[in-house]
C-alpha cells in the first residue's frame, strides 16, 4: 500500500489549524508525534521511501532545490499570472507591510477568495 500524499496534507492542515487557533489546542510536537504513530505501519514497511517523505516535510533541507525566486519577484509573478488589477496587486503585496501579521500565502489566499466571490 503506497503512502498517500493526503496523509501529509492532513498533517500540514492540522498544524495550520493549530497555529490559527492557538487557544487550548495541542502543541505542534504532540500533533506530529500522534501523526507518526498513526502512520507507523506504513512508515516502517520495507518498500517505504523515507527520503521522499522527509523531502516533502523538510524541503529547505534539500541542497538541490534552488529556484532563484525571492518573495518580491514571486509576488510580481503571481500578480501577472492571475492578471490582477492594481487594487488586487496592492492586496497581494500587503504581506510586505511591517506588522501586517500575514505572509505571502495568506495574501494570495485572500486575493483568490475575494476574486472568486465577486
Amino acid at each position: 500500500m503506497p503512502f498517500r500524499f493526503a496523509y501529509v496534507c492532513d498533517l500540514l492542515q492540522r498544524l495550520d489549524d493549530n497555529q490559527r487557533a492557538r487557544a487550548g489546542q495541542r502543541i505542534n510536537s504532540n500533533i506530529i508525534a500522534q501523526w507518526f504513530l498513526s502512520h507507523r505501519g506504513l512508515l516502517v514497511r520495507d518498500d517505504f521511501n523515507a527520503s521522499a517523505l522527509l523531502s516533502t516535510l523538510l524541503p529547505e533541507k534539500r541542497s538541490d532545490r534552488v529556484y532563484s525566486l525571492q518573495s518580491r519577484s514571486l509576488t510580481r509573478l503571481i500578480g501577472r499570472a492571475l492578471s490582477l488589477g492594481l487594487s488586487r496587486r496592492k492586496e497581494l503585496e500587503r504581506w510586505q507591510e511591517p506588522g501586517s501579521g500575514v505572509d505571502l500565502g495568506d495574501c494570495v489566499e485572500r486575493v483568490l477568495t475575494d476574486t472568486v466571490g465577486t
